[in-house]
């Protein structure tokens, strides 16, 4: 058993897949052995350990199809937050996510979700009435809360093997959870209600939130291309246009001179998931619309309405193209690019009168750097 200085027992799960953490001591129910999700699959499982005679660990084959001896003790919400949470031991976070991929509760609210989304679009598209159904709104109104439910009461099995403090703290991370679904069933049928284009839209204060994948820069290169391509307004500053992403709910607008479509598929460019991610470069996506209603007018100062339905735009896949550039290559790499272009090309920008042999320079901390191509 463990003993009464042990405030917490979490940190003692294994975040990796394929990996088994046996901690020395016991389970707060006096149960020896790992807490791991073996297959990777946010479903985490208590594997009793094995001794020998000696008292010595033994190592066994694990019959992953014996539910009795291998039970579930933590899936859903829970199980997803067991392995992007912050983990305080080494040898349980060993092989585990990245530092840059650990998640906060919002960021993991959201991946959660839109992996469940996706999951369920793509099993309920192989019946026959898929054709005719709203399989999102099914989604966020009859399946997700109650499915959750469920899964939640699984995860009761968790219970025993963790100390007080830890039940409350995973009993608080599943009502918010619930609490996060209810808000997102209102709100989902909020936003269908907005992109009818009736005039009951009742702008938000919530704004996007950036995740590891971007940086202030890149997002201060975008509005730039924008501006530019005489898209977005001119006259907004950085400091605006960064508090867009700053996850912090705030009501303000900013105009936009392009047509509806071209920003709701700017925005589906930063929002959408990456191949192999769970999210995009800013989050949410789900709803991302309302929030772009919210922070942007067009240049008489109204609303836009249903940006859902508006057609694109060919000519501007260009601009479009260029800010998923922007967004793919770090500062460094970009320069680094740029000078190959130069050095490959420096006769014809020398005839052209764009090319200058000179040396750049700044100080910094007294010391002098050059760059030369």
């Amino acid at each position: 058993m463990t003993d009464n200085k042990t405030d917490s027992l979490l940190d003692m799960i294994s975040q990796a897949h394929h990996f088994y953490y046996y901690f020395r001591g016991g389970w707060a129910n006096g149960k020896e052995g790992a807490i791991s999700d073996f297959k990777g699959n946010g479903i985490y499982r208590f594997f009793p350990s094995k001794k020998d005679a000696k008292g010595n660990l033994m190592d066994e084959e694990v019959d992953h199809d014996d539910y009795v001896t291998n039970p579930i003790v933590a899936t859903g919400i829970v199980g997803y937050w067991l392995h992007f949470r912050k983990n305080r031991d080494r040898l349980a976070s060993l092989f585990g996510p990245k530092e840059e991929e650990r998640k906060n509760i919002l960021e993991l609210f959201v991946s959660y979700t839109e992996d469940k989304l996706k999951q369920y679009i793509e099993r309920e598209q192989e019946k026959p009435s898929s054709w005719r159904r709203n399989l999102e709104k099914e989604f966020y109104t009859d399946f997700i809360i109650h499915n959750e439910e469920m899964l939640n009461e699984k995860t009761e099995e968790l219970m025993p093997f963790i100390t007080p403090s830890d039940r409350e703290l995973v009993k608080e991370l599943m009502s918010e959870y619930l609490l996060y679904l209810e808000d997102k069933k209102k709100a989902y049928g909020k936003v269908r209600e907005d992109d009818k284009g009736d005039n009951t839209f009742k702008p938000i204060g919530q704004t996007f939130t950036k995740t590891t994948k971007v940086t202030d820069l890149q997002l201060t290169l975008l509005m730039q291309r924008l501006s530019m391509s005489n898209k977005l307004d001119p006259d907004v500053s950085a400091d605006e246009w960064l508090k867009l992403f700053s996850g912090v709910n705030s009501m303000f607008t900013m105009k936009w001179l392009g047509t509806p479509g071209e920003l709701r598929d700017f925005f589906d460019l930063l929002t959408r998931p990456l191949p192999s991610s769970k999210t995009g470069y800013v989050i949410p996506h789900y709803g991302y619309q309302k929030i772009v209603r919210s922070h942007f007018t067009n240049v008489n100062g109204e609303y836009f309405k249903n940006l859902k339905a508006q057609k694109k735009i060919s000519s501007y896949q260009p601009i479009l193209d260029d800010c998923a550039f922007f967004l793919q290559c770090v500062t460094e790499r970009m320069t680094g690019i740029m000078k190959t272009i130069i050095q490959q090309h420096k006769e014809e920008l020398s005839e052209q009168g764009l090319f200058y042999n000179a040396t750049a320079s700044k100080w910094n901390d007294r010391t002098k750097i050059q760059n030369k191509l």
